[in-house]
């Protein structure tokens, strides 16, 4: 379970910044601009901070639903003798 929350905090926090500008986007921020160039100006504009401003609630939801999925996903593997190595 902690490996599979470790994994999405990693990919949630890369991702972070790449979210923020899609979701400014989608209320009309930054038409006409690209993703980089959108958060280039975020940066520019609100701060270094303001691109991963809201990110620990974000982990905090994707720790415990990533850390669920892995334990699921391991428990009925396991379960269902599913060999996930394929045909040999």
């Amino acid at each position: 379970m902690a490996s599979g929350a470790i994994a999405g905090v990693t990919a949630a926090t890369t991702c972070f910044p790449i979210e923020v500008i899609r979701r400014r986007k989608m209320i009309g921020e930054f038409k006409g601009m690209g993703t980089f160039a959108a958060i280039a100006s975020l940066a520019r504009n609100e701060g270094a901070a303001s691109v991963y401003r809201g990110v620990f609630l974000n982990m905090a939801k994707v720790s415990v639903s990533s850390g669920i999925s892995f334990a699921l996903y391991e428990l009925f593997k396991d379960y269902l003798r599913v060999d996930v190595r394929g045909p040999v």
